[in-house]
C-alpha cells in the first residue's frame, strides 16, 4: 500500500496497489532498514533484524564541516532541498560501505567550499 499523512485532519490514508476483498488483512511494510532507522522514524526496532548499519545524519555532518556545509552541498549538485522530509540520513553498512552521498558530500565541502 501507498501512505499518505494529512497532518492537517490527523488523519493516515492508506491507498492499495492491487485489489483486496472486504475484510481482508492489510499490511505495511516500512522497508529494509536498520534498527536505528525504525526506531527513530517509526518507534519500534525489530529483533531479528539482519541489516546492521551505522547512521549519520546531516546535524552531524553539519557540526563537523560547517552549519549548511549539507545543504550547500546538495543545492550545489543541483538537487532539490526539501527540509519537510527531515534531515538527511546516510549510512555506512555491515562491511564498511559509505553512503554514497555522504561521499560527495565530504569531498565537495573539502575541495570547494572555504570553511568559515
Amino acid at each position: 500500500p501507498y501512505e499518505e499523512e494529512d497532518p492537517t485532519s490527523g488523519t493516515l490514508q492508506v491507498m492499495m496497489v492491487r485489489e483486496a476483498r472486504d475484510g481482508s488483512e492489510m499490511f505495511n511494510t516500512f522497508g529494509r532498514h536498520s534498527n536505528g532507522h525504525l526506531l527513530h522514524r517509526y518507534g519500534f526496532a525489530e529483533a531479528d533484524n539482519t541489516l546492521v548499519t551505522v547512521e549519520i545524519d546531516s546535524a552531524l555532518v553539519d557540526s563537523v564541516l560547517g552549519k549548511g556545509s549539507v545543504k550547500k552541498t546538495v543545492l550545489a549538485l543541483g538537487r532539490p532541498w526539501t527540509p519537510e522530509e527531515g534531515e538527511y540520513t546516510f549510512e555506512i553498512g555491515p562491511t564498511g560501505s559509505v553512503d554514497k552521498q555522504l561521499l560527495t558530500v565530504l569531498l565537495v565541502c573539502c575541495t570547494s567550499f572555504k570553511r568559515g
